[in-house]
């Protein structure tokens, strides 16, 4: 059953450019280690990607996260970085990312504090309710959205090289 917190945020509109991060603090899994995670601990380094994914271990998001992988130096070149995140437990993401070889931190949210407050949350894929659409936002050092891409289609893929676009002109 969902609490009714969650019942209440479950409308609420996606985020867009110009809006602020929301406050979260939830766990991060890399292939080694979980660590306590908040907004804070996003800020003042460079623009972050963030690159919601509805389930850990489906084809889709496996795609998806290697792709990531695959082209983080191009992030990197930016002074980005990247965080994987889904509504998977801390150990199930860090499992994947052992498995997938992933070169970034993967940020749980199965109690769903984080994918409501980004108004990304997807009734139903694959079974499972209230999982985070596809989506990928931009934040600059400051926390400001600066790049939105949020799809209604659990299987679309985002185009990276415009996540690279707003990269360059972020903070």
């Amino acid at each position: 059953m969902v609490s009714p917190l969650i019942t209440l945020s479950l409308s609420q509109a996606a985020l867009k450019v110009g809006d602020r991060l929301p406050d979260f603090k939830v766990r991060a899994a890399t292939q080694t280690d979980l660590v306590d995670f908040s907004t804070a601990d996003a800020l003042g380094k460079g623009p972050v990607v963030w690159a919601f994914y509805p389930l850990a271990f489906t084809s889709v998001c496996t795609a998806e996260v290697c792709e990531l992988r695959d082209t983080l130096g191009r992030f990197s070149e930016l002074n980005a970085r990247v965080y994987g995140v889904s509504i998977d437990t801390p150990q199930t993401n860090r499992i994947f990312a052992q498995k997938e070889n992933l070169n970034f931190p993967l940020v749980s949210d199965p109690n769903r504090e984080m994918v409501p407050k980004f108004g990304i949350v997807a009734d139903m894929v694959a079974g499972v309710k209230h999982v985070a659409k596809r989506a990928v936002y931009v934040s600059d050092s400051e926390g400001r959205i600066v790049y939105a891409w949020v799809s209604e289609d659990p299987k679309a893929r985002p185009d990276f090289e415009q996540v690279r676009a707003a990269l360059r002109n972020a903070k």
